[in-house]
């Protein structure tokens, strides 16, 4: 439960109450979303904390995007990936990237209406660039420097493997952040915004590891930088990451148990 429908229920907790009160079981993320689930008036007995099943989705490690990509990038060339951005964020990363040498930049907008926009930023900065979906149809060696405008569904999980560092979107500007563990479980370093309320349990679990590293506005393009030039630096914070995605990994079959608990004594 995030800390906006925390909000948002409170006003209204007789309410849900009464639409709980004859549920049999809550299954919550974290020990926090039960303590919430318990102050909205649901009974004790109710909430179980099973784990956040997110830690438990597996992506193949080869996907032909990833085939493609690993192909034609040059060896050791250090490869950002800016997944799940929303508006304002891709401006500050243009801004950001005219500045970096020798690295190469894979851009994942968060909702394919703003692809057209975002391809109009890229044309007005001055930035080598292009169009994943254009590229792939000829492939040719990418150029340090280049940005990659990942214009499909589906394909940025998969992506995230190869980079060096991964900014995780919608946490600049308030807007909760998305997942982290997308890029954790391929052992890639993690900057975002400081707005992840969205995920507050796995970037709680990734912090407490000093496995992410959270940025304000003025500090991303450093923070960005000093891992994506800092091989050592990247790849043990990227092992740490890992281990968090490994070790709270489990949630289905927790979830699944509890289940099957509550039906037996039906």
């Amino acid at each position: 439960m995030s800390d906006r429908s925390f909000r948002r229920t409170q006003p209204v907790r007789k309410l849900w109450q009464w639409m709980t009160g004859s549920v049999g079981l809550l299954l919550a993320q974290s020990d926090e979303d039960a303590r919430r689930l318990r102050a909205l008036g649901a009974r004790p007995d109710q909430v179980q904390t099973t784990g956040n099943l997110k830690y438990d989705i597996r992506v193949g490690t080869e996907t032909p995007i990833t085939t493609l990509l690993r192909t034609h990038l040059p060896q050791g060339l250090p490869l950002l990936v800016a997944g799940s951005t929303l508006a304002g964020e891709e401006e500050k990363l243009i801004a950001c990237w005219k500045q970096v040498q020798g690295a190469v930049m894979i851009l994942a907008v968060r909702h394919p209406e703003r692809f057209d926009g975002v391809a109009t930023l890229l044309d007005q900065s001055g930035l080598k660039w292009m169009r994943l979906s254009v590229w792939r149809q000829a492939p040719q060696p990418i150029a340090p420097g280049t940005v990659l405008l990942l214009d499909s569904i589906g394909e940025l999980a998969s992506v995230y493997s190869l980079a060096r560092v991964a900014f995780v979107g919608g946490s600049l500007f308030g807007a909760g952040g998305h997942n982290p563990l997308e890029p954790a479980q391929w052992s890639v370093p993690v900057v975002q915004g400081m707005s992840y309320e969205n995920f507050r349990g796995p970037v709680d679990a990734l912090r407490a590891a000093d496995a992410i590293e959270l940025v304000t506005v003025d500090r991303l393009c450093a923070g960005i930088s000093e891992l994506l030039f800092d091989a050592t630096h990247a790849e043990a914070m990227g092992r740490r990451a890992r281990d968090v995605f490994d070790a709270q990994a489990g949630a289905t079959a927790r979830t699944v148990s509890a289940i099957v608990r509550m039906m037996e004594r039906l």
